[in-house]
């Protein structure tokens, strides 16, 4: 009885997820969202366009204010209405960022997840896609559609940490520019420009199959890394309605 139901009945999104054993695939979740990502990835990469020669970028030109402001609080429970990318990200949101050759800051949320999800390039398992949780991929997916912000950093300059030694590397230092786009009208909003460097000095931990230079390296990019995103959080907070936080 419950198989001629579910023959019957499960075409109709609306009524497949009332009935039980009926609940809608991710996959077929990812073809009803296709549609609309393959818009908004048109949409990014006009805005990819829109940013400025590199290295133009010298100071901020972020509004002094935002209506609505950016909820951004990765850490807490409040809304979020913007996504943070990396530039590359912005023209193509499968381009795999190879750290630390080169620069991802990893501060994606579900935009780009959705947006690789609904690709030419989708990175799901079949098992993952064969799961029977499509509401609410659907549902985080169309919220993020509704996304009304977004930051797209872009390295005007960097120089990774490299090891001298075992114990001595040369600081590694990034320029990142930043471009505030507002997703409603694919105006570009302002701009601002952050600097960071790695620590001085780091301690670190290496198995015996591990070189130790390599290691030493990893610890410093983490720490350059850290100090960027601490300083793109600086630049945003002001223009949020509460705390400004990354994961």
């Amino acid at each position: 009885m419950i198989g001629n139901r579910c023959f019957f009945f499960c075409v109709p999104l609306a009524l497949a997820v009332l009935l039980s054993g009926c609940k809608e695939k991710n996959s077929d979740a990812i073809e009803h969202l296709r549609g609309d990502f393959a818009a908004k990835r048109e949409q990014l990469a006009s805005l990819a366009k829109q940013m400025p020669p590199l290295g133009s970028v010298t100071k901020s030109t972020l509004p002094s204010k935002l209506t609505p402001p950016i909820s951004h609080d990765a850490k807490g429970s409040g809304a979020v209405n913007s996504e943070l990318l990396m530039a590359a990200q912005v023209a193509n949101p499968d381009v795999v960022l190879q750290s630390p050759q080169q620069v991802d800051l990893l501060l994606g949320d579900e935009l780009i997840t959705c947006l690789q999800w609904t690709g030419p390039n989708n990175p799901m398992a079949a098992s993952t896609l064969s799961a029977r949780h499509g509401e609410s991929l659907e549902k985080d997916c169309r919220a993020a559609l509704g996304y009304r912000y977004l930051v797209a950093l872009r390295p005007s300059a960097y120089a990774r940490p490299v090891a001298v030694d075992e114990q001595h590397y040369t600081p590694g230092k990034l320029d990142l520019e930043g471009f505030l786009f507002d997703l409603s009208s694919s105006k570009l909003l302002g701009a601002f420009h952050v600097s960071a460097v790695s620590a001085d000095r780091v301690t670190y931990a290496a198995r015996k199959s591990e070189r130790k230079e390599d290691r030493l390296e990893a610890f410093a990019y983490s720490t350059l890394w850290e100090n960027a995103r601490a300083e793109i959080v600086k630049a945003l907070a002001p223009l949020a309605s509460g705390p400004f936080t990354t994961k």
